[in-house]
């Protein structure tokens, strides 16, 4: 006789297995009673790897943060009810970002959900268009076969890992949830009796895709070999082989480039011909009118700054190409007028063949010269600033971050800093910013994933607003095996609203908008056991950097800053710029 108890701990069992065998082996679990047969399930598998995320929020962001830094996703492991709910702002952003992601959600019986029992909810279709697809497995009954779960497995991690993005599987359960030994008659798994006999998936899916050089690369490459004025844009690249491929291209056909700080190339010391502050750089209308260029390959994703994709808007180019595996996921810009559908580095690599190799144009060293005049502006203006500015923290922690490591940027203003203010000399490092949604909650669990899924030493720049929204993700700094430095940035509020317009309704800006507090976070790091720096001078800073990648602990370093001073500092780098622009010819 085949119990419920023992359906319940068998197909437990069977979606945590294939999904191991599948490559899927790190579980984000949050506690609760009714997902009590998956966890089991993933307790009891030695080749799972499992993390507690208290906060499914967290858990989310955290997964989120795991599949920026191996492509691959991680599974999530909720009970029912509003844990499930929780997880929707990482899903957006696994979703708009085309982040691999898998949710695991717990339910009770559809009778009780329909009754109103308690902690229940419709959690069927919950995440609506932002999932590639949504499963939802009825009570384990022997009238459904196992190959019917581990099918339904299969296909979900295909649509994560090849269509990239998140799914969802909801698994309902009656009780008795406990595990138990499992006694299940032989002729319930014939249908599987081969798979229990060998490592291999269930469902096996042809999920290669070709491209035919001569369809799209062989006209791409009469484009660039008889363009004078190029240039490249990088978006978001999600491998080192992207990233080589794109430099050995660059160094073949001496084109400028603009690299966006998601694309991983804008921190390297390789900064020949890279177009370094071209955000400021269109305020100027002496710019616009010389850096029209008469081709752009787009490289990625979509950029960071608004102003580059309003440029190209503005000043067409003739041909505007994205090269990306889902072109038509976003328009970077109205003027594109050709998408290929390749990985990156095999588009570059079969450019590099077709290409002439060039010398830099004028085009490209007006480009160059203009970089290091805009280097020069902002590395006087943060030197002579004596007070501790969030340029110099930009500029500080890019220049000495360790070679082995990973940078985690929080929204507002941290990722912008790094963006303009970063140091020319910094080093190569993997570098992400959760763009897609750009919300600034879930960073530090973001940052967390990707450290676990890198297993590198990762630094985390943050505002003291994104902090407050993801405290608990201290836990996970203290549970992951490598450490994660966060630098927070305390200037008392949000200070990126210091840049808008309701700036100039001060009775009503600082209250509601940039939410003043006058809260420091010492204690917070007691409670979790983080070591915790207090950085006020840049020495301040600059030592407590250095102890912490020293200590190789995790650490929290606060740095306190002057709003007013920032925005100070940063419209005179602003208008220096500007300045030096309208004198290039």
């Amino acid at each position: 006789m085949t119990t419920s108890g023992n359906l319940n701990t068998f197909w437990a069992e069977l979606i945590v297995a294939e999904l191991v065998r599948n490559g899927v082996d790190y579980f984000c679990i949050s506690p609760g009673s009714r997902s009590t047969p998956l966890v089991a399930a993933a307790a009891a598998n030695e080749k799972a790897k499992k993390i507690v995320c208290i906060d499914e929020r967290s858990s989310g962001y955290h997964a989120v943060g795991y599949a920026r830094a191996t492509s691959r996703p991680a599974v999530v492991i909720t009970t029912s009810g509003t844990a499930v709910a929780n997880l929707l702002p990482a899903v957006t952003e696994a979703a708009r970002d085309r982040l691999p992601l898998i949710m695991l959600t717990a339910d009770r019986p559809e009778e009780l959900v329909t009754a109103g029992a308690n902690q229940t909810m419709d959690q069927r279709g919950l995440f609506g268009k932002f999932v590639l697809s949504d499963h939802d497995l009825e009570c384990p009954d022997t009238w459904l076969p196992p190959e019917l779960i581990l099918e339904t497995v299969d296909y979900a991690v295909s649509d994560a890992v090849d269509h990239t993005g998140p799914v969802h599987i909801n698994c309902r359960y009656a009780k008795p949830l406990e595990p138990c030994k499992v006694e299940i008659e032989k002729r319930y798994t014939k249908g599987i009796a081969a798979w229990q006999n060998s490592t291999e998936i269930f469902t096996k899916k042809d999920t290669s895709f070709r491209w035919e050089r001569e369809d799209q690369i062989t006209p791409l490459a009469e484009i660039v070999n008889k363009t004078e004025r190029g240039m490249i844009v990088a978006g978001k690249l999600t491998s080192n082989a992207q990233r080589q491929a794109l430099r050995k291209l660059i160094e073949k056909i001496n084109w400028p480039l603009y690299a966006d700080i998601t694309s991983g190339m804008r921190l390297g010391a390789r900064a020949t011909g890279t177009i370094r502050y071209y955000d400021q750089d269109l305020l100027s209308e002496e710019f616009n009118k010389l850096a029209r260029p008469d081709t752009v390959l787009h490289f990625g994703r979509r950029v960071t700054s608004k102003r580059v994709p309003e440029f190209f808007d503005a000043n067409r180019p003739a041909d505007y190409v994205v090269i990306n595996e889902n072109p038509h996921d976003y328009t970077p810009t109205d003027a594109v007028t050709m998408t290929i559908a390749a990985d990156v580095a095999d588009a570059c690599n079969e450019l590099i063949e077709l290409v002439n190799e060039k010398a830099p144009s004028k085009y490209a060293e007006f480009m160059n010269a203009k970089g290091a005049l805009a280097d020069d502006i902002i590395k006087e203006a943060v030197s002579k600033q004596e007070k501790l500015t969030e340029a110099f923290t930009a500029s500080e922690i890019s220049a000495n971050l360790p070679k082995a490591g990973c940078l985690f940027l929080s929204n507002s203003m941290p990722v912008r800093d790094m963006d303009l203010y970063r140091s020319p000399g910094a080093k190569d490092v993997i570098c992400a910013a959760n763009r897609g949604v750009s919300g600034i909650d879930g960073i530090v669990s973001t940052a967390c994933g990707m450290a676990a899924g890198a297993n590198k030493l990762t630094t985390v720049i943050v505002g003291d607003m994104a902090f407050m929204y993801d405290i608990n993700a201290l836990a996970l700094a203290g549970a992951i095996d490598v450490p994660v430095i966060i630098v927070l940035i305390n200037n008392h509020g949000g200070g990126i609203f210091d840049f808008m317009p309701i700036a100039e309704h001060a009775d009503i800006c600082g209250k509601y908008f940039t939410a003043e507090h006058d809260f420091d976070f010492k204690g917070v790091c007691e409670t979790f056991k983080i070591r915790y720096y207090k950085a006020q001078t840049k020495s301040d800073l600059s030592e407590s950097y250095s102890n912490a990648l020293k200590e190789g602990q995790p650490a929290l370093i606060e740095v306190f800053t002057d709003r007013a001073v920032n925005l100070k500092l940063r419209k005179k780098i602003k208008k220096q710029i500007l300045n030096m622009l309208q004198e290039i010819s």
